[in-house]
C-alpha cells in the first residue's frame, strides 16, 4: 500500500474535466449543501441528500461521512479515492480533499485504466422504452450493442412450437449504405452464425421475421443492430480490465467498487449487453441497493430502443442510416 502522503499527492495532480463517479458507499454518506459545516444543522434544515452508487459529483461538491462510513469515488478518470469517516470531504479535479473531521482519504492510482470513448450515462433512472407484453418474436442478442467476437451467434426468442424464420443481415459500409450480407428463408432454429467472420469496426443490422406471418402482424418481426469492435479496441478493453484486476491488492478493504468500474468501462466502449450483465449480477448480490437494479434496467431499456443507430456515435464518418429496402 502506498503511503498516505504520496497517494494524496497523486490524487491532487493536474486538473481534468472528467466528473467524479460514486463507485460504492458503506454506512451513512450524504451530500452537503454549499457552505455547510459539521456543526449540528438547525432543526428546520432539510435532510441531507444520501449518495448512491453511480451518482455523479461535480467538482467542489462536498460529502459528509459519519463514523465507520466510507465512500469510494472515481476521480479524474483514473484515481480511486477512498474516504473514511467521520468527516467532510471535497471533490477536487483529480481527488478527494479531507476538509474536516477525524476521517482520512486515500488515493489509489488505477495505472493503465482508462474509460472508453463513449462516456457512460450518468442518469440513475431507466430511460427508453420498456418491453411491454408478450411478442411473437424478439431478437435477444446481440441487440443494439457492441460486441468483441467477430463470429457471434445471433439469437432470437419466439413462442414454443413449430415455426420457421426469415433472416437478413446487412453491413453498413463507409458511405452509410447497407450492403446485403446474408438472406435466409425458412430457418428452423432460433440461432444463426453468420457465414465467415464479420468485419471488425463495422456496424451490422439484422432482421428476423416469422415466416408466413402477415407483414403488419404485431410482434411477428424484429430488427436490431450491433457493432464489432476492432482488435485494437478489444486490446484496449482487455488492458483496462487487467488494470482493475491489478488494483485489487492496493484497494483497502475492497467492496464491489471495482465491479462497478468494470460495468462503467464496458459501457464506455459500447458493450452494453456485457455492462448490463455486470450490473444485474451486482443487483442480485446486493438486493437492498435499488440503484444497482436501476442501472441494469437502464441498459436493458437502451437495448430495447430504436433499431436505427446514430452513426455519428458509432462510426467516424457520421452519415445517416438509409431506410431498409
Amino acid at each position: 500500500m502506498l503511503p498516505v502522503a504520496l497517494t494524496l499527492l497523486l490524487a491532487l495532480g493536474a486538473p481534468t474535466a472528467e466528473p467524479a463517479q460514486v463507485l460504492w458507499t458503506t454506512g451513512d454518506v450524504r451530500l452537503l449543501p454549499d457552505g455547510a459545516t459539521l456543526e449540528p444543522p438547525p432543526a428546520e434544515a432539510p435532510p441531507l441528500e444520501p449518495v448512491a452508487v453511480a451518482d455523479t459529483l461535480p467538482t467542489e461538491a462536498e460529502l459528509l461521512l459519519e463514523a465507520d462510513a466510507d465512500a469510494r469515488v472515481l476521480v479524474g478518470g483514473a484515481v480511486l479515492a477512498v474516504a473514511t469517516g467521520p468527516g467532510r470531504f471535497r471533490v477536487g479535479a483529480t481527488g478527494l480533499q479531507h476538509v474536516e473531521g477525524a476521517g482520512r482519504v486515500l488515493a489509489v492510482p488505477l495505472t493503465g485504466f482508462t474509460l472508453g470513448p463513449r462516456p457512460p450515462a450518468v442518469a440513475a433512472d431507466p430511460t427508453g422504452p420498456a418491453e411491454t407484453g408478450p411478442r411473437a418474436l424478439r431478437i435477444t442478442s446481440p441487440r443494439h450493442t457492441a460486441i468483441t467476437d467477430p463470429e457471434p451467434t445471433l439469437r432470437w426468442r419466439a413462442p414454443a412450437g413449430p415455426a420457421r424464420f426469415d433472416f437478413t443481415l446487412w453491413r453498413l459500409d463507409a458511405g452509410g449504405r447497407q450492403v446485403l450480407m446474408e438472406r435466409w428463408r425458412g430457418l428452423a432454429g432460433r440461432t444463426h452464425v453468420p457465414a465467415g467472420p464479420l468485419k471488425p469496426g463495422a456496424t451490422y443490422r439484422w432482421t428476423v421475421a416469422v415466416q408466413g406471418a402477415a407483414s403488419d402482424a404485431a410482434g411477428a418481426a424484429d430488427e436490431a443492430w450491433f457493432e464489432v469492435l476492432t482488435a485494437d479496441q478489444v486490446r484496449e478493453v482487455e488492458g483496462a480490465l487487467s488494470a482493475l484486476d491489478a488494483a485489487k491488492d492496493r484497494v483497502p478493504r475492497p467492496s464491489l467498487e471495482l465491479e462497478v468500474l468494470r460495468a462503467r468501462l464496458l459501457e464506455s466502449h459500447g458493450l452494453l449487453a456485457a455492462a448490463e450483465q455486470v450490473w444485474q449480477q451486482l443487483a442480485d448480490r446486493e438486493p437492498d441497493r435499488p440503484e444497482l437494479q436501476r442501472q441494469a434496467q437502464r441498459l436493458r431499456r437502451r437495448q430495447l430502443g430504436t433499431p436505427r443507430p446514430r452513426l455519428d456515435e458509432l462510426m467516424p464518418f457520421g452519415v445517416e442510416l438509409p431506410a431498409l429496402p
